[in-house]
This record gives structure tokens, sequence and C-alpha cells, in this order.
């Protein structure tokens, strides 16, 4: 049904690439035929809809038993491989590490970028093989794959599902305080190898794409003197099993340098769809939410101008309102997003690790410290040091300042 859903046009122009869950394998009678048929039927439907590459990042629901992604070669892997090779690119397969689930391919035809597609499942905190240093030797295989994008100069898009850091809406005030790295969703060793990894080869990576949380959000990596130097973009969810719209994204980068530019979401407008009840053409049905440049008023989407973003976050009520509706996947949630819940926001997208996270949110959530949604009030310390440095823009005024959008 997805294919029916883009529009044709899509398939000019550059490749279109698209990494995949299978959330409909929560439920229990959803065994490994079941989520192999999905998987076929989304990728057909994809290819209908365009002449597009499919590149499957495993997610964490894409295997059952959940939690239980092999190490090694598989039948579900192993299927899927073979279901690609009717790909216009047949030495995706070849290439593909798929008896782990990941994989790497360079773009052609300058061969500039190289797509680092992750089975990030593995390092989960849940995952039987996250007490292993190096499960399926990825890490490995990572470190060797963006050496040779350095040696060859070329830039390096990393595909996966589960992300790094935090997960907003789980985040638990007591496991904090008691010290549980347990709100990591990555094991604490796994995820700390990961950001050193992207600092050390962040002259290479020029962005990461992951989803699995079901938020339009975004994670920023700071190397030592608090600079940003890369960034996470989690996109929203096909599945609406959160109370929201549900969404795709279309990137769009340069194809000589890597640089991200923009990218469009496009929403599933349920509330019409179940009003008309028209399938005939459920095309009608999607609509632009957002250009990311546009909406932000940012001259691109690299790293710094996420930076820039969660500036303008701390420093207006208007433009952080504007983020967390798009978070909410476009549906009025309640209760609103007041001084905590904006506080929380923040430091889960600047602090990717137990530690900084620890020290991001240090300043006490005491009642009279919970502000309304229309109040600008200083942010503790640690936070305002990470955005910028020893100077405090923020008024004591409870005024917000004014910004223009169109």
């Amino acid at each position: 049904m997805l294919g029916l859903w883009i529009d044709g046009d899509c398939s000019e122009g550059d490749e279109r690439y698209y990494a995949m869950e299978n959330h409909g394998a929560r439920l229990l009678h959803f065994y490994r035929n079941d989520i192999y048929e999905t998987i076929r039927a989304f990728v057909t439907d994809i290819r209908n809809a365009g002449f597009v590459t499919v590149y499957p990042s495993y997610g964490w629901y894409d295997y059952y038993p959940h939690g239980r992604h092999p190490l090694k070669l598989a039948t579900l892997y192993d299927r899927v491989k073979n279901l690609l090779r009717d790909e216009r690119s047949s030495s995706i397969p070849g290439q593909l590490g798929q008896e782990t689930g990941y994989f790497s391919r360079v773009q052609p035809p300058d061969d500039r970028i190289r797509v680092i597609v992750m089975n990030t499942n593995f390092y989960v905190r849940n995952h039987i093989a996250s007490r292993r240093p190096d499960p399926a030797r990825q890490w490995k295989w990572l470190i060797e794959q963006l050496g040779e994008c350095r040696i060859a100069g070329q830039k390096a898009f990393i595909v996966m599902s589960v992300p790094p850091g935090f997960d907003r809406k789980s985040y638990s005030d007591e496991n904090l305080d008691k010290g549980k790295e347990d709100l990591l969703v990555w094991s604490n060793d796994h995820n700390r190898r990961y950001l050193r990894i992207i600092s050390r080869y962040r002259d290479v990576v020029a962005a990461q794409f992951a989803g699995h949380r079901h938020e339009d959000t975004f994670r920023l990596v700071y190397n030592r003197k608090g600079k940003a130097v890369s960034a996470v973009l989690l996109a929203p969810a096909m599945s609406p099993r959160f109370g929201n719209y549900p969404a795709i994204r279309i990137y769009m980068y340069d194809k000589h340098s890597g640089k991200l530019i923009d990218y469009v979401q496009y929403y599933f407008n349920l509330t019409k769809a179940n009003l008309d009840a028209d399938m005939t053409r459920p095309e009608k049905y999607w609509e632009v939410s957002y250009s990311f440049r546009d909406f932000y008023r940012l001259p691109d989407a690299t790293p710094s101008s996420f930076e820039k973003l969660v500036k303008n976050f701390q420093t207006s009520n208007v433009v952080f309102d504007r983020y967390h509706s798009n978070a909410e996947g476009r549906v009025n949630h309640e209760p609103a997003c007041d001084y905590r819940c904006k506080l929380i926001s923040l430091c889960v997208i600047t602090s990717l690790d137990f530690g900084s996270l620890s020290e991001c949110v240090s300043g006490k959530f005491a009642a009279d410290q919970i502000r309304t949604r229309h109040s600008v009030r200083p942010l503790p310390k640690p936070l305002r040091d990470r955005l910028f440095g020893r100077f405090n823009p923020v008024s004591s005024s409870p005024t917000p300042p004014s910004v223009n959008f169109m």
C-alpha cells in the first residue's frame, strides 16, 4: 500500500533509499515468516513506486524473538539478501556482509559517497549480544569502512535503526538520581565506543540517519571543545501506534560533497482519510509537513545548523513549540511541554552519554522551577554552557523574544 502513496516523480534525479523496521512484529503471533513477508511486500511496493534502491536497516522488531538477532548467517538475512538480488545494482547483495545484517556500498557514478548500513540491534541493552565487546565484529568492520573512506576522499552516510543516546519518552528522574545507566538504549560500553568513533572520523561522516523512536527529532555529537561535529537525524514512523500521523522523509544532499542541504517531511492525514474513507486515491491524503530549511530559517541541514537550532530552542519558546509539535507527530498531545519537559528534551538532544546527561539535568526539578510553556526561563548552567559557552543570552523577562516565521 505504501507504493501507492509515493509520487512517481520521486524516481527522477538521485537514488532514494529507505530504512525499514517491521513494527508489526511486536505482536507475539508475528513469527519469522510473517516478518519476512511484510518486508517482501514493503520492498515490492517501494520498487513499484519508482526507480529506487532499497537498503534494509534491520530494526528491533525485524526478528523474532526480539533481541535475538543472530550474529551469523540466518534464514531471514539470507532471504532478504536474495530478495534484493532483483535490484538494478546486482552488486549490492555481493557487498552485503548480510550474513550479519550490516553492509556498505559506494555510490555510483563518481564514488564519492559511501552508504554504511549498521545492524545496531546488537548494541541494545536488552540484546543478548550486547555483553560482547564486538558483536559480529561490526566495530572492526565500521572502523575499516571509515578508514577506507578517509583514504579514498569519500564521505560516509551511516544508516541505522536504533540510535545511541537516550529515549526522551522513557526518561526517569528516579533512575537518573540512582545513577542507573539503563536509561541508555544501548549498553554503556557500546554507546561510548560509537561516540568515540564518530568523533574520531568527524571529517568523514557526513550524516547519520536513524529511526526506531517514532519521533521527529535529532541528536548532536560534540567534540571536547563543545562544538557540534555530527548529527544523528531521527525520522518519524509510518506506524501510528503512538498517536502520531504516519510520516516519511526525503533528504536532499550534494552528491559530490555529501553535505545535507535540506529534507522535506510528509505525513498521511489519518483524520481526513478516516472521514472520507476513499481508498481509491490514498495518495491525496499525503501532505507536506515542512521543509527543514524553510521551517526553521536555517541555511542547510548540517551539524552547525542543528547546533544553532538548539540555541534557538533555548531562547525562543515559539521555535521550540514548533519542534515539539513535529516531534509528537503533528497531533495535539496533553499536557503541553512545560519547563521541565523542555529541559529534558534539550538535554536528551545534546547529551548522548550518561555522565553528560546527569550533568545537563543537574538543576533539580523543584515544583517552583517548572514554568508554563509561555515563559522563558534560564536553563541549568551545564546546559547553558554547552549551548553558549560562558555567555548566557537569556533575559530574565517573562516575555519571549519575537521570532518571525512564514
